[in-house]
Order: structure tokens, then C-alpha cells, then sequence
């Protein structure tokens, strides 16, 4: 079993740093924790070590990767390294100092302490390739160091340690992290660069099945059936990624909704430059340059009582050499219009009985707080069928907005 001892932290709102430990690659023996603070405290159990120690002591493509994780009551957060040299058994020094954290639900700004555990990797690789320090280092001198370096960060969140005669580093919990966008399984992700880029550069195995399938206008629902990837692994997934800066997300597109413009239509109307990415944008492919003062006016012309397939038949953006999805989905991006959602709330404390497939969705939901476009792909019910019956429903009363 893993231990559940939890230190004090200086932030209570950080997760408590319940140990460090230091692994290597033995030649005979394989893996194997070295040395670790507290010593006296067993993080995980042998068996489950030789389980994940594949993350830990990792191969060539996960080095000098950050790599976490995620256990039962601990989460591991390491940075592995291999240093090439004959002088070592198998001609490579493999190891990895981890920080070892609470994992607790309510809190996920264990993300804290990335930085940490990267500049401390960098730094001992470092000096193991200048003059040996890890390989000629004993045990005992290591394990003062990383206990210093555990005291003081459980104590002030900061900590200053010397590694060899001189050579000091300064770590500093530090939150700085952008606010992390809440993703629901009705929104619809949209590449922030090319995807074959991002391909190049990304070794998250999920991520690479999720990036050739996203176009903007598919829901995270959606894309999480074609990728065969469980719903809520895809969430984290592309939530880590818009953190990265990788994605961004919109409503997806539905044409019996309503779209009115907000006061960002100003700034479309008076910037030179965005005016003409957008044109460039949602050209049709194989026509001619659509004029701005086309594409202006159409999105003018979005308003809370027009729904979008009557504005696609009034308008007829195509006319006017204009793909309306992707005039809809960048004006969405941009902020220059927003989407009219309907917000049902439930005005009985009885749960009634809805027909059909309706009757998935959880009564306790309606509340106000949650759009029907949200509910419906929750309960895998048709959006529009969820709309119909709570108009009808005398216990049921619809919010626009």
C-alpha cells in the first residue's frame, strides 16, 4: 500500500511534497530507488515499482521528457536522463530524481512543482557530465542534500542546496501556471498550428490520436468516439494541451442555434490586419478573394432572433466565395460573435418523467448551470430532441442566453 503520511505545506493550496527519491539504471539489477527522503517512509511497494518503473528509468523517447505519474494516493513527477559515455556499465548513466506529491481530487496544482524537478535534473546532469558527481557521489552526501532540499520546501517553499564544492541552486515554488479552461464534452477544440507540427513534436500518445481528427467544428464528444479514447481521458487530454497553448475551443457549430455579434465587432471593423487574415481565413477553396465589406455585413446581420441555417439562406455566404463554417468558427474564436445557448431549469423539487431518451438526463442538473448542448451530449441524447420536450414541459423553464 502506499503511505499516506501528509506533511505541512507553506500553500495550503499546493499539494504536500511527500518525499524525494533518486533512481537509476543498475546494470544487473535493472531499475532501482537509490536513495530517498524520508527514509523511513515506503511510497510504493516493490511490486508496484517494478510496474511502473518503465516511467521512471524510461526509454530514449521519454528522456529529458517531464513524465507523471499518477497513483492511487501519490502522484511521481520525474524528468529522466541518460547520459552516453564508456565509462559507464552499458555505455549510458540513466537515472531520475522524482518528487513524490499527494494526489488529492480537489487539488491538481501539484503542476507546481514541474519546474523544480526539471532545473534539478538539468543541474546533476550537468555536473555528471563535467566531473561525475552522480556516479562518483556516496549515498549518505546525496541523501543530505535531498533532505535539506525536502525541509525546505515543505517549510518555506523555497530552497537554496550546493552540489559539489560551489555549484548552488535555488528552487522556489512558484504558481504561474495560465488559468486551465474547463472542458466540456459538447465544445469543440480548434488547432492553434498546423497538425503536422504538432505530430513532429509530441510524444502524448493519446494526443496523437486526437490531433489529425480535429477540424473546429467536432465536439469533444465526438472526436472521443472516433479516437476510441474514453470520454473523460480525452477531456484531460486536450485540456492539457489548450494549457500548452496547443488548442482552443468554441461552441460547436449548430444551425438551428442563434449567434449575435459582441462589442469585439468594433475592433474587426477599424483593424486592417484582422480583417485580412479573416477574408484569407474563410475563403472558399479554389475562389477568389472575398471582399471584407461582404463578410462584414454577414456577420452583422447574426442576431438572437435569426437562427443560423436562416441566416446561411439569406445570406449565402458562398455567393460571396465564403465558407460559413469557417466564418462562424474563427468570428467565434475571435470573440467578434458569441453563441445563444438555452439553459433549462427545473421549477419542481420532483424529478417528472420525460419521454423517450430524455429521461438520461439527470434531473438534478437542471439548475440553470448547464447548457442543454452540454446535457444532451452528457446523456449521448439528440440536442434538439432534449429542447422540444422541455418546452413542452410545464416543470421545465427555458434561459436564453
Amino acid at each position: 500500500m502506499l503511505a499516506r503520511l501528509v506533511p505541512s505545506s507553506p500553500n495550503c493550496d499546493v499539494p504536500p511534497l511527500l518525499g524525494i527519491f533518486y533512481a537509476k539504471f543498475d546494470s544487473h539489477l535493472g531499475p532501482r530507488i537509490l536513495c530517498q527522503v524520508p527514509p523511513d517512509k515506503q511510497f510504493i511497494e516493490c511490486d508496484l515499482f517494478d510496474t511502473v518503473s518503465s516511467f521512471i528509468i524510461t526509454k530514449s523517447k521519454l528522456v529529458d521528457q517531464l513524465v507523471k505519474v499518477d497513483l492511487a494516493d501519490v502522484k511521481i513527477i520525474g524528468c529522466p536522463k541518460a547520459i552516453p559515455g564508456n565509462q559507464y556499465d552499458r555505455n549510458a548513466y540513466i537515472f531520475n530524481v522524482c518528487f513524490v506529491v499527494a494526489n488529492t481530487k480537489t487539488n491538481d496544482r501539484d503542476y507546481v512543482y514541474e519546474p523544480l524537478v526539471e532545473k534539478l535534473a538539468k543541474s546533476l546532469e550537468m555536473l555528471e557530465r563535467q566531473r561525475q558527481f552522480l556516479s562518483n557521489q556516496s549515498l549518505p552526501a546525496l541523501s543530505a542534500i535531498l533532505t535539506k532540499l525536502y525541509n525546505e520546501l515543505n517549510e518555506t517553499g523555497r530552497s537554496s542546496i550546493i552540489l559539489g564544492d560551489h555549484y548552488q541552486v535555488h528552487l522556489a515554488l512558484l504558481d504561474h501556471r495560465p488559468s486551465v479552461p474547463v472542458v466540456t464534452s459538447s465544445m469543440a477544440p480548434v488547432l492553434c498550428t498546423k497538425v503536422g507540427k504538432l505530430l513532429a513534436n509530441c510524444s502524448d500518445q493519446v494526443l496523437r490520436r486526437l490531433l489529425p481528427l480535429i477540424n473546429g467544428f467536432d465536439s469533444v464528444s465526438r472526436l472521443s468516439s472516433a479516437a476510441k479514447v474514453d470520454i473523460e481521458i480525452t477531456k484531460q487530454c486536450l485540456t492539457d494541451a489548450a494549457v500548452a497553448g496547443v488548442v482552443s475551443f468554441v461552441p460547436a457549430l449548430q444551425y438551428k442555434r442563434c449567434y449575435m455579434v459582441t462589442p469585439k465587432i468594433g475592433t474587426l471593423y477599424r483593424d486592417k490586419a484582422l480583417q485580412q487574415h479573416l477574408c484569407q481565413t474563410v475563403k472558399l477553396r479554389g475562389s477568389e478573394m472575398p471582399k471584407f465589406s461582404d463578410v462584414f455585413r454577414m456577420l452583422c446581420m447574426l442576431n438572437p432572433t435569426l437562427k443560423l441555417h436562416e441566416w446561411s439562406y439569406s445570406c449565402a455566404p458562398k455567393n460571396y466565395h465564403v465558407h460559413e463554417g469557417k466564418l462562424i468558427q474563427y468570428a467565434l474564436l475571435k470573440g467578434l460573435i458569441r453563441q445563444i445557448n438555452a439553459y433549462p431549469i427545473l421549477l419542481t423539487n420532483r424529478n417528472p418523467k420525460f419521454d423517450g431518451s430524455v429521461s438520461r438526463i439527470d434531473c438534478q442538473q437542471l439548475d440553470g448551470g448547464k447548457s442543454i448542448e452540454e446535457l444532451s451530449v452528457n446523456a449521448n441524447v439528440h440536442c434538439m430532441t432534449a429542447e422540444e420536450v422541455f418546452e413542452e414541459s410545464p416543470h421545465v423553464i427555458l434561459i436564453w442566453k
